[in-house]
């Protein structure tokens, strides 16, 4: 076949490609240096084997070019890889792709070159793609570097010749050092060798940072050439609010270490500032005595800029999600207090009353959706805190069985609860263990056809305690096992038998459970075999502590008669609570506006304000300022009720004068606590 049939170069500007990689660049730069430096005997065998490393290639070689008997050959002084056997043999100048490569004087990429060429060599195994670059001394072809594709899938990209032109141009530098090392002096000219084949800005300067050396890489890097650079003091390149950081480098120095992959800002020529990435190394001379040190640059310059936008995409996630569930708790708090008005009502319609209990289930479906959407945001971002104590895995059970029978009795499930009659204690936080233990038996709930059969299994032998819940429900596929306890994970068949969710409560069981430092698997033999998670905890000797909030409430009654307050711009957030807050007994009065509480507050007295945060005009937080600075109000409970529930939300509110932050929908048993507690 023509050459042009294997011959596909073009090709790698058509297919997708990495982006560039300095950071394994210039590890493998410093690789080969270090080689070079201490054996340079090695160095072309040390070359292959850092080349195959790198590019996860098939086979890697060297092809030097020679004159033997009229004749110009290939031969092969060292490979690596599968075709590390043919070391030391070779292919004439026309019968090897290398010749095209050095004709062409670039790089050249081959599929199935055997195709075209008719090698005196057994190609086992085959060559699927090779990619080969030329390298030269004084501008005269020395011979080639070359990667060879023994799979189907491995498929050479713009990255993998980038990458190798960088150890083509090395190659270059270490065949002169071999030819001429018993003329020079090694560590010099070495060193000449290498930088000046570095994309990568490398310097050298004496102890007290004047610069002694200075390669093509820096000029390109900073804007001075050599002749403006050597001789001068290093502090040139360094922002003034910086100049600390160049006695703290010379000072490690001069006690030998090393310092890697130290991010900084560094000044160019033209003013501008680029950042960088520094590894500098103490030089030392025969003796041993370190008399400089050696820099590395590479400008990350892009990466930097990349993880910015990637961050403030984060934030902006972060933001978006607290926004959306303030949005979604603002039209949630007056439907679930008008829920709870019905439930103190005698019903004028029996049917009503199943109507209303659906009402209620969804109505807590969406919180704990809001809630869940918030929680995993706090989770990925390290901003959740645990509250840790020695508890019994008893009473997490019982109050996560609590939480979740709604859901299960709803479904007509038959639950079987299994715990030891002795105390099993681990180490945790009881609410975000209750919420584990929950999440899975709401999973299981969703996911089995009504009237199913749950089982939750707690033994504690030996150093851990587990938690089984297992479900004869739909299954999960094994292909999607892997996958289930991801955020947003959703196996397909089983979407059409859930009761909706956004897939993250078992990626929230997962989180919480490994910040206890305990482990989650997923267990199913297929569709339709039901499915078994498994939590396992590290077990606590020390004794059990009441687990907080493990009480449940009791049932809504009269509440102490007082006087209340209700300030929120949501005219049917205010007129239900406050009509729900007079059944119950209070005294409560709503207004719409922070002017118009401030303007009635201290002839009405409240004991209790219920205070909404973003009311346009006034701000809950400056109402809540101007309160305290009234003495007949002294002893009044500041309540902020709002739909922004982040950390940040309730360290404002503390900082404002605010006693209690309670978030929208707020529970009705948490309200009437709190309400019982204010001075009368």
């Amino acid at each position: 076949m023509p050459l042009e049939s294997v011959l596909v170069t073009e090709e790698l500007e058509r297919r997708p490609s990495r982006g560039p990689d300095f950071q394994l660049q210039c590890s493998a730069l410093e690789e080969l240096a270090r080689e070079l430096a201490a054996s340079p005997s090695t160095i072309l065998r040390r070359l292959v084997e850092v080349a195959l490393n790198v590019f996860g290639a098939g086979s890697a070689g060297l092809s030097l070019l020679s004159s033997d008997s009229d004749q110009e050959m290939f031969h092969w002084p060292a490979i690596a890889g599968a075709w590390a056997p043919k070391t030391g043999g070779g292919l004439p100048f026309d019968a090897s792709p290398c010749g095209v490569v050095i004709s062409h004087r670039s790089a050249q990429l081959f599929r199935y070159p055997e195709r075209h060429y008719h090698y005196s060599v057994a190609v086992d195994p085959p060559i699927c793609e090779a990619l080969l670059e030329p390298f030269f001394i004084d501008g005269k072809p020395v011979g080639t570097i070359w990667l060879i594709a023994h799979d189907e899938d491995r498929r050479f990209d713009r990255e993998d010749a980038r990458l190798l032109a960088s150890l083509g141009r090395f190659a270059g530098s270490a065949f002169q050092i071999l030819r001429s090392i018993d003329a020079l002096e090694p560590s010099n000219q070495r060193l000449a060798a290498i930088v000046e084949g570095s994309d990568d800005a490398i310097v050298s300067k004496d102890l007290n940072g004047i610069i002694e050396s200075w390669n093509a890489g820096a000029e390109q890097l900073f804007g001075y050439p050599a002749s403006e650079a050597v001789g001068r003091s290093i502090t040139m390149l360094i922002p003034p609010d910086r100049l600390a950081e160049e006695n703290d480098i010379l000072t490690r120095v001069r006690r030998g270490d090393r310092i890697r992959h130290f991010e900084t800002v560094r000044r160019r020529k033209d003013g501008s500032l680029v950042e960088i990435s520094l590894t500098v190394s103490p030089i030392r001379n025969a003796r041993g005595e370190i008399v400089g040190a050696s820099k590395i640059a590479r400008d990350v310059s892009e990466q930097k800029r990349i993880e910015r936008e990637l961050l403030a995409a984060d934030r902006q996630k972060n933001e978006f999600l607290a926004t959306l569930a303030h949005e979604l708790r603002n039209p949630l708090a007056p439907i679930q207090t008008s829920l709870y008005i019905l439930r103190l009502r005698p019903p004028a319609d029996p049917s009503a009353v199943e109507l209303q209990e659906m009402m209620e289930r969804q109505v807590h479906h969406m919180v704990r959706l809001v809630d869940d959407l918030l929680e995993i945001a706090r989770i990925t971002t390290g901003k959740i805190d645990l509250r840790l104590q020695p508890v019994d895995i008893g009473t997490i059970v019982a109050s996560a069985v609590e939480t979740s029978r709604p859901l299960i009795d709803a479904a007509a499930h038959e639950l079987v609860v299994s715990v030891p009659r002795h105390p099993v204690t681990v180490e945790g936080d009881p609410v975000r263990l209750s919420q584990v233990v929950s999440n899975l038996l709401n999973n299981a709930a969703k996911f089995t056809n009504p009237g199913g059969r749950i089982a939750l299994t707690v033994s504690g032998e030996g150093s851990e305690v587990s938690i089984t819940v297992r479900d004869n429900g739909i299954g999960i596929p094994p292909e999607s096992l892997p996958d289930v306890l991801k955020m947003f994970s959703q196996v397909s068949r089983q979407r059409d038998a859930s009761q909706g969710g956004l897939g993250i409560g078992l990626a929230l069981v997962d989180r919480l459970v490994a910040l206890h430092k305990g482990t989650v698997e997923a267990l199913s033999d297929g569709e339709g075999r039901g499915s078994t998670f498994v939590v396992r905890l590290p077990r606590s000797e020390a004794p059990s502590s009441p687990a907080e909030g493990s009480q449940a409430p009791g049932p809504a009654g009269a509440a102490r008669q007082q006087k209340v307050l209700i300030v929120d711009d949501n005219r049917d957030a205010a007129a239900s609570l406050c009509t729900l807050l007079q059944l119950l007994g209070s005294d409560a009065h709503a207004v719409y506006s922070g002017e118009e509480a401030l303007g009635m507050v201290e002839a009405f007295g409240p004991r209790v304000i219920l205070l909404d945060l973003g009311m346009p005009g006034m701000s809950g937080f400056e109402v809540a300022q101007r309160v305290r600075q009234l003495p007949a109000l002294a002893n009044v409970r500041l309540i902020a009720l709002t739909g922004w529930g982040q950390e940040g939300d309730r360290r404002r509110t503390r900082e404002s004068g605010f006693d209690h932050h309670l978030v929208k929908p707020v529970s009705l048993d948490l309200l009437r606590m709190i309400m019982e507690s204010a001075p009368a």
